[in-house]
C-alpha cells in the first residue's frame, strides 16, 4: 500500500494528531455510515441523521456520534433547544480532503485498517448502486463516470497525482460557486498495487 488510503470527498479527514484514532473509530461501520452522510449532504442534527440512518439504533448513532467527535473528525456546529433537550448539529472538523499518512497507517492493527478500507468501499458501492437505480441515471445514462486506468507510478509521482487531483478539485468548486448549474459530485480514489507487485 502507498502513502495514501483513499479520498473520497470529504471523508478521510486529515486532522493534526487524531489520524490512527480517526481511522480506529472508522472501522466501525456506523461510525463510517455517519461520516459518510454528514460528508455527502454537509452539516446535520441528530435528528436528520436518525432519520437518514433509520436502520441504526439512537443509542449506537449517539455512542458513534460522540466517538467521531473525540477522534477529531466531526465537530459540534450548533446546538439549539428542541423538545426540552439540546439537540446538537455536526459538521466535518476539516473541509481539507486527504490521506492518512503512512506512518497512521503501519501503526494500525491490520485488522482495524481492512474493516475501514472496507467500509470505504461499501460506501462507495451503495452510493454508486443507489445512483445506477435511481430516476436521475434512468433519464441520463452517461451521467456516472467511471474508468479504470493502470500505470506504472512511482510513491512518489502517486502522492503529486493526487494532490494535483485534489487542488483541481478546489479551484473547479471555486469556479462553481453560486453557478445554477453546479451539482454536488462524489469522488472516489482507490489505486491498488499490482498484486505480487513490490
Amino acid at each position: 500500500m502507498t502513502a495514501t488510503l483513499a479520498i473520497y470527498y470529504s471523508h478521510f479527514v486529515r486532522t493534526k494528531d487524531h489520524g490512527q484514532a480517526a481511522i480506529r473509530v472508522l472501522s466501525n461501520p456506523v461510525a463510517y455510515r455517519v461520516l459518510a452522510s454528514i460528508g455527502m449532504r454537509g452539516p446535520q442534527t441528530t435528528t436528520e441523521l436518525a432519520s437518514a440512518l433509520d436502520d441504526v439504533p439512537a443509542s449506537s448513532l449517539y455512542r458513534q456520534l460522540a466517538r467521531l467527535r473525540d477522534a477529531g473528525v466531526l465537530r459540534v456546529a450548533g446546538e439549539r433547544q428542541a423538545r426540552g433537550a439540546i439537540e446538537r448539529t455536526y459538521a466535518l472538523a476539516s473541509h481539507d480532503s486527504g490521506a492518512l499518512a503512512q506512518a497512521d497507517l503501519a501503526a494500525l492493527p491490520l485488522a482495524r485498517l481492512r474493516a475501514a478500507i472496507r467500509n470505504f468501499l461499501a460506501t462507495m458501492l451503495a452510493d454508486a448502486s443507489a445512483f445506477i437505480e435511481s430516476r436521475a441515471f434512468a433519464r441520463n445514462r452517461t451521467a456516472l463516470k467511471a474508468a479504470l486506468l493502470v500505470s506504472k507510478l512511482t510513491d512518489d509521482e502517486y502522492a503529486r497525482v493526487v494532490r494535483d487531483f485534489l487542488a483541481t478539485i478546489k479551484t473547479a468548486q471555486k469556479r462553481s460557486a453560486g453557478h445554477p448549474g453546479a451539482k454536488r459530485r462524489y469522488f472516489y480514489l482507490v489505486a491498488l498495487p499490482e498484486l505480487g507487485a513490490k
